[in-house]
């Protein structure tokens, strides 16, 4: 689902279940240390995986499950909406932490976060946002941007072979991202 689709209500935001084995923390406040501690509690579990990761070419779902635990998601979520409040400098520090684990968890992290990022910085009393950022903390909701370039997949319309193009439903079936962020232009056919 999009951000826009979910923002204007034409879509509603369930997210998939992180596992049947892993049921979402309480919200928690944490400061710099604790952060970097939960960190590096995710990093000794996405190391065990990265190798797997790397040689099946495949999402590190379980470095993902860790954040989720260690409520690492909501990292940058500002405290009022049940985040950490994070500062830049503690989620670079952060992706170091993961990276040197896991290059792609330590991506995944740092992608995610700058979705959040875009949200906390436009984010303003009485918006869609604050309630969103309130169920991202709560619900530990992976972001997921598709937005780069045609060759890497951020084309978000196929051609139909009639002369028209539609919007590819591939992204959202992806399964990993629990809502996806896109870029919208009403007066461009992409």
């Amino acid at each position: 689902m999009s951000l826009l689709e979910f923002a204007s209500g034409t879509r509603r935001a369930v997210p998939p279940p992180v596992s049947p084995s892993l049921p979402l923390p309480a919200p928690r406040k944490m400061d710099k240390s604790r952060l970097e501690q939960a960190a590096y509690t995710v990093a000794q579990i996405a190391a065990q995986f990265a190798d797997a990761v790397d040689r099946e070419a495949r999402f590190p779902l379980e470095a993902l499950n860790a954040m989720r635990e260690q409520h690492l998601l909501a990292a940058m979520v500002p405290q009022e909406h049940g985040g950490s409040g994070a500062s830049l400098e503690t989620i670079a520090s952060i992706c170091q932490i993961l990276g040197r684990a896991c290059a792609s968890a330590g991506m995944v992290f740092a992608m995610h976060q700058i979705q959040v990022s875009c949200l906390v910085e436009h984010s303003k009393p009485g918006t869609w946002h604050h309630g969103f950022l309130k169920r991202l903390a709560q619900h530990q909701w992976l972001l997921a941007s598709a937005t780069s370039e045609d060759e890497v997949g951020g084309n978000l319309r196929c051609d139909t072979g009639y002369g028209q193009t539609r919007p590819r439903r591939d992204l959202e079936r992806a399964g990993i991202g629990d809502l996806v962020a896109r870029r919208y232009n009403p007066d461009s056919s992409r």
